[in-house]
């Protein structure tokens, strides 16, 4: 899948979610539109030519990255929670899009 589909499956996906269990308000927003812009960051691996779908698209990589970009973001003065979750549901997000695709991977 490719940045587009993974920004599309990221938006229909936690849209859906946010409507179903009704969250709504500036900070979900904020999350939406966060956690769509970092849909494709686990594919960071083509660029650092490391082995495609091994060590980014792991769920204990994406809580790590979630949890360190969420400290940094807050001693920057940002909301930890909004940076947290947003990172979490893009890694999230990308691997149930990933999982629609033929090539595979151990999340």
């Amino acid at each position: 899948m490719d940045w587009r589909g993974h920004l599309g499956f990221n938006l229909l996906v936690t849209s859906t979610l946010f409507y179903l269990i009704n969250l709504s308000g500036v900070e979900i927003n904020r999350i939406l539109i966060a956690s769509s812009v970092l849909s494709s960051l686990p594919d960071i691996d083509l660029r650092l030519e490391l082995p495609h779908r091994k060590i980014t698209h792991n769920i204990f990589f994406g809580l790590i990255i979630s949890l360190t970009a969420g400290y940094i973001a807050s001693y920057l003065g940002f909301s930890f929670e909004v940076v947290t979750f947003s990172f979490l549901i893009a890694f999230i997000t990308h691997l149930l899009g990933d999982l629609l695709t033929k090539m595979p991977f151990r999340p």
